[in-house]
């Protein structure tokens, strides 16, 4: 997989490198990444905080936005690491 292409969209932090739980957060119509980022300090020491960042949104305004749920759904499994879809 091409890191970038994980990094573009999945922002994480917290506990990254042994979570005992990793929590994904998806955005809300409107919403953008900066909503979920102090997470991580309410958040338990042992817990991994991921947000998905989907094109046409924030960072990514830029590229095509998806509409379709099940294609979301594919294309976000495609591009998180193996580990988090356990």
């Amino acid at each position: 997989m091409n890191p970038s292409s994980q990094e573009k969209w999945l922002i994480s932090s917290g506990n990254t490198r042994s979570p005992d739980v990793r929590l994904f957060c998806f955005l809300y119509a409107g919403g953008n990444a900066s909503t979920y980022l102090k997470w991580h300090e309410l958040l338990p020491i042992n817990w991994q905080l991921n947000i998905i960042q989907p094109p046409g949104r924030s960072s990514r305004v830029f590229e095509m936005p998806i509409d379709c749920p099940e294609t979301h759904v594919q294309e976000i499994s495609q591009h998180l690491p193996a580990e988090s879809l356990a």
